[in-house]
Parts: structure tokens; C-alpha cells; sequence
């Protein structure tokens, strides 16, 4: 859905990750990244990217970025 994402938003050049990027950054011991990816009847319908983060002013919190629902789920 990476893919999918940069195609909507006219910027496939840009994609650098790859999946082994995404397996240790996502999912390694120490996961920088965290994605939901909902499901309706079994196939993948959309995306959220988020990390947490730490701000001077107000703490930590989560950042959300990016959120992409596949065209015939919205």
C-alpha cells in the first residue's frame, strides 16, 4: 500500500523504503514505526503509519504519518 500511497500522490520517485526496511523498523526488537492496516473481509483496506514522538513543549505523543484508504473503500 506504500506503493499505492506514493502512486495517489503522484510521488513513486520518492519510495525509498523497502521491506526489509520495513521488517526491522516496524517489527525488529526495537520497532520505530507502528502500523494499523484494517481488514474488511479479509482484504486489506487501508494504512496508518505512526510513531511516537517527544515535544519540548507539551511531551510526548503520537504522530500520525500517513493515513491511506484504497479508493474502493472510501
Amino acid at each position: 500500500m506504500i506503493w499505492e500511497l506514493a502512486e495517489f500522490e503522484s510521488k513513486t520517485e520518492l519510495v525509498r523504503t523497502t521491506e526489509a526496511d520495513i521488517s526491522r523498523d516496524g517489527f525488529g526488537n526495537h520497532p520505530e514505526l507502528r502500523a494499523l492496516i484494517p481488514e474488511w473481509h479479509g482484504e486489506a483496506a487501508d494504512l496508518a503509519i505512526f510513531f511516537n514522538h517527544s515535544s519540548t513543549w507539551t511531551g510526548t505523543g503520537l504522530y500520525l504519518e500517513d493515513l491511506f484508504v484504497r479508493s474502493e473503500f472510501r
